[in-house]
């Protein structure tokens, strides 16, 4: 399985947004690290504009996310998510990030061995859900083109290669509504009133397992995840990248 490092800077949203810059994977814009401080947090929030998103750097599942319009929202939204990040994952630890409006929610199945082969088995799209638990999952994504998909599919590739990460995981993305074909429901990771430029992806998160949805991934890829992970040194042999 992945190493206890791996496990520790991928658990963490907040230091997976610093290791998905290193790696040149898009993510939302937002504050540099954790907000601790007022006034540094109501800058940050200026300087991105509102609506902004506060999120718990910790656990996930929707808790520990306030939205805020404007400064009198973003002080309550802070002690808010603080509290119930606190009570849910024992860390009030908050960041700042750009809230997306109507993102489309996709998901990257990725694979990695012992011996430095990482591949992705395309993506799965999410977005119908309530109160962020996924409801529906396509897969390919019906409204994202094909240079968006390969795009986050090698985005998500960067990043497992650069947090060293081995065995199967998923990596997460938003998709802003001006790439939709048909705009439709609101992700779970929903952020951002106003309009990121056509074609923007962003990585949110990633899981350092196989979730329950990743059969979705196999049954597109008619491969057994198991198997993909047995047979992974000896991808250029056995498998269609």
């Amino acid at each position: 399985g992945p190493s206890p490092e791996a496990m520790t800077m991928l658990g963490d949203k907040n230091e997976a947004r610093k290791l998905a810059r290193r790696a040149e994977v898009p993510v939302v814009p937002g504050s540099d690290g954790l907000v601790e401080d007022e006034e540094i947090t109501l800058s940050v929030a200026r300087e991105i504009g509102y609506p902004v998103l506060v999120k718990a750097s910790a656990g996930g599942g929707g808790k520990g996310m306030r939205v805020a319009l404007n400064e009198l929202s973003l002080k309550q939204a802070i002690q808010q998510a603080q509290r119930e990040a606190e009570a849910a994952f024992g860390d009030d630890s908050v960041y700042l990030e750009k809230y997306v409006e109507y993102p489309r929610h996709v998901e990257v199945q990725v694979v990695a061995d012992l011996h430095g082969n990482v591949v992705h088995l395309w993506e799965r799209d999410c977005s119908v859900q309530r109160r962020h638990q996924k409801l529906i999952e396509e897969s390919p994504s019906p409204n994202i083109d094909q240079s968006t998909r390969e795009a986050m599919c090698a985005a998500a590739v960067r990043m497992i290669r650069a947090a060293n990460y081995t065995n199967v995981g998923t990596v997460e993305f938003i998709v802003d509504q001006e790439s939709f074909v048909i705009p439709m429901g609101i992700a779970s990771t929903v952020g951002f009133g106003g309009m990121l430029p056509s074609g923007n992806l962003f990585a949110v998160i990633m899981f350092c397992k196989a979730p329950v949805d990743a059969v979705v991934a196999s049954m597109f890829r008619t491969i057994s995840l198991s198997a993909k992970l047995a047979l992974l040194p000896f991808e250029d042999q056995v498998f269609d990248k």
